[in-house]
């Protein structure tokens, strides 16, 4: 099939892609809603397992699923794609905002981060059948359901599955102008808590106020920061006390850290160490812990596969460029354990996580072109 033709049937596809579409985004999956994410495999599941695949459903610790899709080739050639099926979008945001194509724009919750690229994948492989391609040793798909809050039961699933792949490729929103992913700074998610004595407002000096040595150290660890390394340190909540005539005993705040340098990290660690160690409100003992999302560092290999898709969308004369991003996916994962990884390989959108997130239905087909044929005839950098 030329890339014209090719191109064709992937325009022809957008009336049953968006069927398909509709059916994920009506299935309301915020992550940890066991219901959900049970749906979303069985839909998902099925469609993989009418395309031939060997289809495992892994339930984990927090009753949810995951989902592991394997087909088998002839060539060479093993090939990871992954996207997510949970959203942040709580219960009954699908009442308030429902999946709606309105003037060439697909809206709804989770229409783009991720269940327009968890479509995207299934109508490439569905391609890849009807042409009989089997140009590839695997290809094994991954949908996995808690990507939203950090991937804790399903990031070794990926990592694993990553070390015996040649290369891998996430199928989150593409930015504007087909932008794929070549790199994504890495997600601290830090708690400080401080203990100290309650009592009564007007007796001050027998109590000991969490509240004020919070204030302290947040001071303090605003800076931790490196502007120079790319290092981020951001408080964004803080709590503390319950009622205005009574020192609070208990405060916490939470920390945003991003970073180029997955050792930052470390760094961080030592030195709030030493900040916690040294508190300035008497009879108040302060902890620190911290969950890391390592960095996805720019790299040759990422800087590779995109040059190597560049030339997919040049062949059709459509303008592709590449990106790196401050958030982070489940690419950082994949990026840790030595595997080349391109991310960003769905259809364009924007405005993930509020109320307003799109794709761009003009993106659709080349987007879907793109990644038939980067599945058709990638190679490992």
């Amino acid at each position: 099939m030329q890339n014209e033709e090719l191109r064709q049937w992937c325009f022809a596809e957008q009336e049953n892609f968006l069927k398909d579409l509709c059916t994920l985004v009506e299935v309301e999956s915020p992550t940890g809603y066991s219901e959900g994410s049970e749906k979303m495999t069985e839909r998902v599941g099925s469609w993989l397992r009418e395309l031939g695949a060997e289809v495992r459903i892994l339930q984990t610790p927090a009753g949810c699923y995951n989902l592991v899709a394997v087909f088998k080739g002839e060539g060479t050639r093993k090939i990871l794609l992954n996207a997510h099926a949970d959203t942040v979008f709580k219960k009954g945001t699908l009442k308030k905002n429902p999946f709606r194509v309105e003037d060439g724009k697909v809206y709804g919750p989770g229409c783009i981060d991720c269940k327009g690229g968890l479509v995207l994948g299934v109508y490439a492989l569905r391609l890849l059948q009807q042409l009989n391609f089997k140009d590839y040793k695997q290809i094994t798909f991954i949908m996995n359901a808690d990507e939203e809050t950090g991937s804790e039961n399903s990031k070794e699933l990926i990592m694993e599955q990553a070390k015996t792949h040649d290369l891998a490729i996430v199928l989150e929103a593409a930015k504007p102008e087909h932008g794929a992913c070549i790199g994504r700074k890495g997600l601290g998610n830090a708690t400080i808590e401080v203990r100290g004595k309650s009592v009564h407002a007007a007796r001050a000096s027998q109590g000991a106020n969490a509240l004020e040595e919070l204030a302290h150290q947040v001071m303090e660890f605003r800076k931790l920061g490196n502007e120079n390394k790319g290092t981020f340190v951001n408080v964004t909540v803080f709590s503390a006390g319950e009622v205005a005539n009574t020192i609070p005993d208990y405060a916490m705040a939470k920390v945003d850290i991003r970073v180029d340098d997955t050792t930052e990290f470390n760094r961080i660690e030592r030195e709030a160490a030493v900040l916690v160690a040294n508190t300035i409100v008497p009879g108040t003992q302060v902890t620190f812990s911290l969950k890391a999302h390592p960095a996805f560092p720019q790299n040759a290999a990422s800087v590779a596969l995109a040059k190597q898709l560049e030339q997919i969308y040049a062949a059709i004369g459509v303008k592709m460029v590449t990106v790196t991003s401050p958030g982070v996916s489940d690419a950082n994962y994949i990026a840790s354990v030595g595997t080349p990884v391109i991310d960003g390989m769905s259809f364009v959108g924007m405005n993930a996580h509020t109320k307003d997130e799109v794709g761009y239905l003009d993106s659709l087909p080349d987007a879907l072109f793109a990644l038939t044929k980067f599945l058709m005839c990638v190679q490992k950098p």
